[in-house]
């Protein structure tokens, strides 16, 4: 698509990232994000393709890619600083784009058009519900290959089957999580609204694969879905990515808030935040012995004889955390 050349009186206002030299070469240049992306995706497939090929406790280099630098590193601290900037490299997104353009592009039913499965169905259940239950589970090289496999899997037949990347939008774990949590950033992707006025045929909305408008993200102060694959500023120059305030978002009033972003931050508060104070913290004083939690998990995990390698305490801890975050708010 040709770029949609706009000539800015004034030029690029000086929070606009695009317009500092450095930073607009890293964020938009289509080169260095295509860099960005094949990296990403080399790391994925060779780390899951080496936990397979060694699944011995040895082979550190999976599990450290996926629990050490993707998750805890790279997510959790470009998140409140740069903002989605995890779903803009994703390897999933980056080939999903062009599995799309050659699948079905059916549209998907209405059950299935629902963030919360990739919100409860996979991040919780299907995480951190492991995590708890079967804490040795994810800690295996070959399990934790085959789990990112099944990701993998799961997203190339959702971009072949459905159009406007369902997957990213309803199905994906992490996506369901940034969605909210990109709030906290002080990046926001917006457009000149001067430059707006005058357009006749949006082409930043057009470019978008998963049918947004970029326009319209000030004046809802939301970017639901945006994955800042920065399509849209290369169909036309009239969109700007700029630094604002921290959560600046936060702070407006939101005319079309959704109700996921609210449940996000509740359920991962609770089995993040409350469950480790629980089973991590408590479950580790002198204290333990008296934690509902600890009585009522050792009382299952004896009555059903489960083995030492399933951890009711730790599933126990999570279901209180979820049932006192939810009875408080």
């Amino acid at each position: 698509m040709d770029v949609k050349r706009v000539h800015f009186i004034p030029k690029r206002d000086k929070t606009d990232i695009f317009g500092i030299p450095v930073l607009g070469f890293l964020f938009k240049n289509k080169h260095m994000l295509l860099f960005y992306r094949l990296f990403t995706t080399f790391l994925l497939f060779y780390a899951i393709a080496y936990g397979i090929m060694n699944p011995t406790k040895e082979n550190i280099f999976t599990t450290a890619v996926f629990w050490s630098i993707f998750w805890p590193f790279f997510m959790v601290v470009s998140l409140p600083t740069l903002g989605n900037v995890f779903c803009m490299v994703c390897p999933h997104g980056f080939l999903g784009k062009h599995i799309t353009k050659l699948g079905l592009k059916l549209r998907p039913p209405r059950w299935l058009a629902n963030p919360y499965i990739g919100l409860i169905g996979f991040n919780i259940l299907a995480y951190w519900f492991v995590l708890y239950t079967f804490p040795g589970f994810l800690r295996q090289p070959l399990n934790t290959a085959l789990f990112f496999l099944f990701f993998t899997v799961l997203s190339f037949v959702f971009f072949f089957l459905f159009r406007d990347m369902s997957y990213c939008k309803y199905i994906c774990p992490i996506g369901s999580v940034n969605t909210a949590f990109s709030r906290t950033s002080p990046v926001w992707l917006s457009t000149y609204q001067e430059e707006c006025k005058t357009c006749k045929r949006p082409d930043c909305a057009l470019a978008c694969p998963y049918k947004l408008n970029p326009s319209k993200f000030e004046e809802r102060k939301s970017m639901f879905h945006c994955t800042m694959c920065m399509e849209c500023a290369h169909a036309c120059d009239a969109v700007k990515l700029e630094f604002k305030k921290w959560g600046y978002s936060l702070y407006e009033k939101i005319k079309q808030p959704k109700m996921i972003e609210v449940m996000v931050y509740l359920l991962l508060v609770a089995v993040i935040t409350f469950t480790m104070r629980f089973h991590h913290g408590l479950s580790r004083s002198g204290l333990s012995e008296y934690m509902p939690w600890v009585i009522v998990g050792k009382s299952i995990q004896e009555s059903l004889g489960l083995p030492k390698w399933v951890d009711m305490t730790g599933l126990t801890a999570m279901l209180m955390a979820l049932v006192l975050v939810g009875f408080i708010v």
